[in-house]
C-alpha cells in the first residue's frame, strides 16, 4: 500500500522523529495494509505491548486518512489492550547511589536536570547555551513534545553552579551538554548497574521527579504542570502508589 500522501501530511505537522516512526511502522509492518497484518502485529511475541499499540495506532490513522478503515480492522485495533506493567521508581537513596557513579560535569548536569527538574532525555540533549538564563534562574525548552516551548525554573544552587561551569567557553548556539540522546541513555543504564544492578534507565529519573513531588504533598495538578503534561491522566501513570501508602490510607479510614 502506498502511504506517501499520508506521510507527507505527517511530515508537515509532526516532529521529524514522529514522522520517521510513522514511516517505519507503516512500511515495515503494514506493507499491504490488510487485516492479516494487523493480526500478525497483535500476535508478535517479540514485540512489547507498547510497540504493538503504537504500530496499530499509526496504521489506524493511515487507513482513516484514506477512508479505508473497515469495521473488522477497527474492531481488532480497538479491542487490543496493552498490558501495563508497573514501572519501578528509584528511591531517593538509589538516586543518590547512582549519582555517585557519575563523572564529568556534562554527565552530572544531564543527570540532575532529569532527576531534579524532570526533563526528558531529548530535552536535555537539545538544550543550547542560549536557553539558559542564569540571572532569572530559568531554562527554556524549545519545541518540546507537543510542539510547545516551556520555561523551567532552576532552584538548586548546586545545579546553578554546575550550569555555570558547563557554559564556560561555549558560544550561545553551542549545545549545552554536547551528548547524543543514545549516549545519555546508555550512560544512565550503565551507572544504574554499577550502583547495585538497579533496574533503571534515563526515563526513570523523570518518574523519580514526579514521585518525589507526590511524596512531598504536592497536588497532582501542580505535578502535571511541573511535568508539562497536557493530560492529568498522563501524570497519574507516572505516580507509583506504594503498598505502604495504601496501607497508611486504609489504616486511617478503617482502623
Amino acid at each position: 500500500m502506498d502511504y506517501e500522501d499520508f506521510l507527507k501530511e505527517v511530515q508537515a505537522v509532526r516532529r521529524p522523529a514522529t514522522y520517521a516512526a510513522y514511516r517505519t511502522a507503516l512500511q515495515k509492518y503494514f506493507p499491504q495494509g490488510n487485516k492479516q497484518e494487523v493480526l500478525q502485529v497483535i500476535s508478535d511475541k517479540n514485540a512489547s505491548p507498547a510497540s504493538k499499540k503504537l504500530r496499530l495506532t499509526v496504521f489506524k490513522a493511515a487507513l482513516s486518512y484514506y477512508g479505508e478503515l473497515t469495521p473488522d480492522i477497527r474492531r481488532l485495533i480497538n479491542g487490543f489492550r496493552e498490558d501495563k506493567k508497573v514501572q519501578p521508581c528509584p528511591s531517593k537513596s538509589e538516586v543518590q547511589a547512582m549519582f555517585k557513579q557519575v563523572h564529568g560535569n556534562e554527565h552530572k548536569l544531564a543527570f540532575m536536570l532529569m532527576a531534579q527538574n524532570g526533563l526528558r532525555v531529548s530535552e536535555v540533549c537539545g538544550l543550547k547555551v542560549r536557553d539558559v538564563n542564569l540571572s532569572r534562574k530559568t531554562l527554556i525548552l524549545r519545541n518540546t513534545k507537543g510542539h510547545r516551548d516551556s520555561v523551567v525554573p532552576i532552584v538548586s544552587p548546586a545545579l546553578l553552579s554546575l550550569l555555570q561551569k558547563v557554559m564556560q567557553g561555549k558560544s550561545s548556539d553551542d549545545l549545552l551538554i554536547g551528548l547524543a540522546v543514545g549516549t545519555v541513555k546508555n550512560y544512565i543504564h550503565a551507572i544504574a548497574k554499577r550502583a547495585g544492578n538497579l533496574p533503571y534507565h534515563a526515563h526513570s529519573l523523570r518518574r523519580y521527579f514526579a514521585n518525589a513531588l507526590m511524596r512531598a504533598g504536592v497536588p497532582i495538578e501542580n505535578i502535571q504542570t511541573a511535568m508539562r503534561h497536557s493530560s492529568i491522566e498522563t501524570t497519574r501513570r507516572y505516580l507509583n502508589i506504594s503498598e505502604d501508602d495504601t496501607r497508611r490510607v486504609l489504616t486511617e479510614v478503617f482502623c
